[in-house]
């Protein structure tokens, strides 16, 4: 069954902000399942505004710097040089949107292609977790692509949880209901009670990077992610590692019990498309130098969900 297509915002002479248009112009994208690109976007942006083209300000800087995909001298933009553009600009909104309909697509892709039947993470705004419409919108994208709500994991950083505590508590029980699991992103660097760790349906913490930079080289470090692993394995949580860049790292780690981890060690950012080869040339045939390490360390399964099969 085909979804309903939104009837545009706006005509010849438009009136609306252009905030408003744009956010019609990605949520039309979502709902045709179109690919965010410059050209899409506007196309979608004339229908909604009457056949007026997108202005050259901050909206077509954030276009330029996200929906290519995109690349600037090899590497992919970061999220720390967009999203805050996204905020400024609300567009954050239309583009979390997407982000969690792209999840639920590529895990059914991926699910057909090569039996994917883990989650992925989608990082979102506090705020977005206060919307009232949120559940559903999770709903309608995993029934669209008839993939279980379980594929979709959602991510709070520390920070973000805590400013807005109160108004994001009943949306992380209505999702723990349906299925979808929440993380704690950049865990031990807000300014927290952890009382929230005991009643809060949480499924898992990320250690921040900043302390894993450090490991084996100061003892502050380990003193730091012992304390949060021995935390999360009371509570019965999950505990990943972020930007593990070396080996030493992932030794380490290894020694102090985690086994999940994430970092340029064991791949640069890729396109989806990529990963199935990226899986069947490096991780299979067992050719990364951190595999080998991994094997001596008796990571058992733990290391090949680090390594690709838990997307991050």
């Amino acid at each position: 069954m085909e979804a309903t297509r939104p009837a545009p915002l706006a005509r010849a002479g438009g009136d609306l902000p252009a905030a408003q248009i744009a956010k019609a112009a990605f949520r039309r994208l979502a709902i045709e399942r179109l690919e965010p690109t410059p050209e899409n976007y506007e196309r979608a942006w004339r229908h909604e505004s009457g056949d007026t083209a997108p202005p050259g300000d901050a909206l077509a800087t954030l276009i330029d710097r996200i929906v290519r995909g995109v690349k600037r001298g090899g590497r992919l933009v970061p999220p720390g040089e967009f999203i805050p553009l996204a905020e400024d600009t609300g567009l954050i909104v239309p583009l979390s949107e997407w982000a969690l309909r792209e999840a639920a697509r590529q895990a059914k892709v991926w699910q057909t292609n090569f039996d994917f039947d883990d989650s992925i993470a989608v990082n979102l705004p506090s705020h977005l977790f206060a919307r009232s419409d949120l559940i559903e919108h999770i709903h309608q994208c995993v029934t669209s692509f008839g993939v279980p709500h379980r594929v979709i994991q959602l991510e709070i950083t520390e920070d973000n949880l805590m400013k807005d505590l109160q108004n994001v508590i009943p949306a992380l029980h209505r999702l723990n209901e349906i299925g979808v699991e929440i993380s704690i992103d950049d865990f031990g660097t807000g300014y927290s009670s952890l009382a929230y760790l005991t009643t809060l349906p949480i499924s898992e913490l990320k250690i921040d990077r900043t302390f894993v930079r450090d490991l084996g080289i100061t003892p502050q470090s380990s003193a730091v992610v012992t304390a949060i692993i021995a935390l999360a394995r009371s509570l019965g949580l999950r505990v990943i590692a972020e930007g593990v860049e070396t080996l030493r790292q992932m030794e380490v780690l290894h020694r102090l019990g985690c086994g999940l981890m994430q970092g340029f060690l064991f791949s640069r950012p890729i396109a989806a498309d990529d990963l199935e080869a990226w899986l069947q040339q490096t991780v299979l045939p067992r050719k990364a130098p951190w595999i080998g390490q991994a094997s001596e360390l008796d990571f058992g399964t733990d290391a090949a969900r680090a390594a690709g099969g838990r997307l991050l």
